[in-house]
Parts: structure tokens; sequence; C-alpha cells
């Protein structure tokens, strides 16, 4: 039989069980897989083990009653001394000793059962029973606070790789990623996580967040975890303790295990393994707080290393000018329908015939002229010009022009100083003139409009029947 059997058949929980496993009075044989297997032989040793630990005899004795170096008879007289010295203690323990005394009991024929049943009549309290069994017990580590932010922290270094092939091979922006796709991320975290953690158990007894924590895990008898054994550990933790982070059922597994772990109850993950705390010195949560930061960061750098500049840096063609464009157009979220070519021209994406080359489109697709010097890209601009009631706003072409070109050298990016207050300038003048130069770059809007009002978006003068309104844009490198 199993230990959830026999903790069903004695009522003696499986921590107390594995607890006499490791005291020596329990020998269970194993199977070739490792796990336990209890004999009826074993059932009727515990029933015994019990009998005598209600009547308060210690294990030390218990074991020399099995090896036969003291007689039954004498110990259950010297526990009825004690027992009428204790004041204190339940009269019942006093009658059922006097009967395995009458009945000249000897350990190897002793009828537990039989002698449960009548202490069953007079037990002590189930708290008694309940505390007897908790002394008789591996003392398990609580903590549930540095569990938790040890498994978020093995989850977060789980992500950065899978960040890092999102962000290069895939061009996603990990900060506009929707709910369903969060979860997914979470479940690919996870994956990573089922995969990496037993292998580091195996190896090491420990993972990254818990080595910090001073945690480790190891089986009943002190040795690693088998691969085997660390993945069943790993996925159980996912699935019972962090409901596979899905929402609302993640909140709710993590309350139930907080309170099962603050309780003393054994995890669903933590049946065939040992969780051990080495210390609680402060040094460990700085250390944690320094390296968790260091996480964020890289992800930080991640997404705007690979994701928020140009790919292409230094003195760039034209065509790496509309790669630089096309793919933080993708990555900004900004769909334009079309795409700029080698030759930096605006294609169509036809979904259903050839592409057409198309050199201005109205208030969407600006036309960019390119200026040369020395065989290198010097200056690109545009002309935007219209009489329409409510010109375009062009800031999305502004900006991804800026970090196409104007962010291909190191002295500007989306962080520095002068990089961010370059591209805040651009973003939040669209219909304004403005002028600035930072890391050898000059970016410059001329903006002039009759027959609207002075707001944003620009709005018609009703009273007036003639309206003209031109922009010319430039980044020029120096």
């Amino acid at each position: 039989m199993k230990i959830k059997e026999l903790e069903a058949l004695t009522g003696i929980p499986r921590a107390t069980i594995r607890y006499y496993e490791m005291e020596g009075l329990l020998q269970p044989s194993r199977e070739e897989n490792g796990y336990r297997e209890y004999s009826e032989d074993d059932r009727e040793k515990l029933l015994k083990i019990k009998l005598l630990r209600l009547l308060s005899v210690p294990l030390e004795t218990i074991r020399q009653l099995e090896t036969g170096d003291l007689d039954m008879t004498a110990v259950m007289q010297a526990q009825i001394r004690k027992l009428q010295l204790d004041e204190s203690n339940i009269r019942s323990s006093e009658r059922v000793c006097r009967e395995i005394c009458d009945d000249r009991a000897v350990f190897a024929t002793l009828d537990a059962a039989r002698y449960i049943a009548s202490f069953d009549r007079g037990i002590p309290n189930d708290n008694s029973e309940q505390e007897l069994y908790r002394q008789d017990a591996v003392s398990r580590v609580a903590a549930p606070w540095r569990r938790f932010f040890a498994r978020v922290f093995d989850l977060s270094l789980c992500s950065l790789p899978i960040n890092f092939c999102l962000v290069v091979f895939y061009n996603v922006n990990l900060g506009s990623l929707g709910t369903g796709l969060r979860i997914l991320h979470s479940f690919a975290a996870m994956l990573l996580m089922l995969m990496a953690e037993p292998l580091l158990l195996h190896l090491f007894g420990t993972t990254p967040g818990k080595w910090i924590l001073g945690l480790s895990v190891s089986d009943e008898n002190g040795r690693r975890l088998s691969y085997g054994e660390g993945w069943m550990r790993t996925f159980r933790a996912c699935a019972y303790g962090m409901g596979l982070s899905l929402p609302i059922i993640s909140l709710i597994r993590l309350l139930v295990s907080r309170k099962a772990c603050l309780r003393g109850d054994v995890l669903a993950w933590e049946e065939d393994s040992v969780l051990e705390l080495r210390d609680e010195k402060s040094w460990r949560v700085f250390a944690y707080a320094a390296l968790d930061i260091t996480v964020m960061v890289l992800e930080l750098l991640i997404s705007i290393h690979f994701g928020m500049m140009p790919r292409n840096r230094g003195d760039i063609t034209v065509a790496e000018f509309s790669e630089n464009y096309n793919r933080l157009a993708a990555y900004y979220k900004f769909d334009f329908g079309a795409d700029l070519d080698e030759e930096g021209r605006w294609v169509m994406r036809d979904r259903n015939t050839e592409s057409i080359t198309i050199f201005f489109m109205e208030n969407y697709l600006p036309e960019y002229e390119y200026t040369f010097e020395d065989g290198r890209l010097k200056d690109i601009r545009f002309h935007y010009e219209t009489d329409t009631d409510h010109p375009s706003d062009c800031s999305a072409h502004m900006q991804l022009a800026l970090l196409s070109f104007g962010f291909t050298d190191r002295d500007l990016n989306v962080v520095n100083n002068a990089g961010r207050i370059m591209k805040e300038t651009v973003s939040r003048s669209p219909f304004k003139s403005f002028h600035y130069s930072a890391g050898g770059v000059t970016v410059d809007c001329q903006v002039n409009y009759e027959g609207y009002w002075s707001s944003y978006p620009l709005m018609p003068k009703e009273d007036l029947a003639e309206r003209h309104y031109s922009m010319v844009f430039s980044i020029r490198k120096d």
C-alpha cells in the first residue's frame, strides 16, 4: 500500500510516518521507481507505535521494546508510576496500561487495535493526539514568503531568454502584450522552468531563487532528487501552487497554499521531498533585491537595444534606413498599410495582387527625400502640404524617421537625456515649428498655416473659405 492509504488506515499523518522511518522504526520496501510500498506488517507496527505513543512511551523506549531490550510489563509499570505522578494525565492511559499488564502482553503479539479501541473510551482529546503527532514529525519549513519570492525570481530568470527571442527574432513589443499573450508568455516561462529546475535540483539541490534565500531541497533521506522526482515536484508546484499563472485561479491557489504552509500541512509538491532553510541572514534579502533589480535592468536593456532602437547603426544606406523604419513601425504598432522599399519609396501591401509602388499618399505616407555627402546618407526630409479641413498628424512618421536615422549613432538613444528630449519634442509638436540639435543630429520642423485655429488637432475657421497648411520636416547629421 502507498503512504496515503496507510495514513487513512492508521490515522497517523504522513509527516509522522516518515519521521518514524527516519528514526528506523519502519523499513518499507522500495519499488523500482523508488516509491515506498508499505505492507500489512508495517500497518500493524504503526498501530503498536501509535498505541504506545498515546500512552506517552518515548520513541527510544519503543525501539528497545521492539528489539527485546526492555520488557513490556516493566515498561507499562513504569508508565503507570509516571502517570500516577502526573496529575494532569488522563486516567484512560493508566487503565489501558493496566489492561496490557493483566493480559501479560508482549510486543510481538501486542493486539494494538483492541487496546486502541479500549483507549478510545477514555482517549485524550484530539488536540492532545495532534500535539503528539506534531512532536513526532520532521520539522517542515513554512516561510511562505521566501518560497513565493524564490519561485518568482526563478520564473523571471526563465523569462529572460524568452523575452530575448521574442524581441530579437519576432520583433515583439513586450510592453504591448495583451492578456492572452501574457498568459502564453507565462506558460512558456513555466515550460522552460519545468525543464531547467529539475536539473538544478538534481545537480545542486537548489535553484537560483532558493539559493539566494537560503532554501534547498532533498528527498526524505537527505539525498538530492532525481530528475524525474524534481520534474514532478516542479510540475505540481506550478499547477497546485501557482495555478499555472491563470488569472484568478493563480491568486486562489497562492492563498490556499500559503494557508496550508502556515498550518504545517504537507504541500502537494512536497509529498516526496523536504524543503530546508539553511539560515535567515539579512544579507540574503539585500542580495535578492539586488539580483532582482539586475534581472529587470537586463529585460529593459533587451527591449531598448533590440526593440526600441534601430538595428542598423552608424553610416547607413537608404535600404538600411527603410529596414529600420519598417521594423520600428511594426514594433511600435504603426500600421500604414505599406512599407518602404530599398529605394525608400512606399510600397502598398496588396493582399490579393502584386505590390504597387507609390510615391506619395497625402496625409499618411510622406515622400521622403534623401541627401548624400561623400556617399553617406546625410539628410532625410519630407514636405507635407494640404488644403483640407483637418490636416493629418504626421508625428508617427516624424518619430520613426528620428529613430531610424537620427538614433543610429551612439550619442543618441531613447534613454539618454539628449535623445529623450529630442524624441519628446518631435512627438509633442505635430503642428508646431521646432528646431533641436544634439549629438551631431539636427531635427528641424517648419510649419505654416492659415485658416485654422491654433489647437490640437488643427480646426478650420468657419468664417474663412480658404485655408492652407504646409510642413517641412528634416533630420540632418553633421
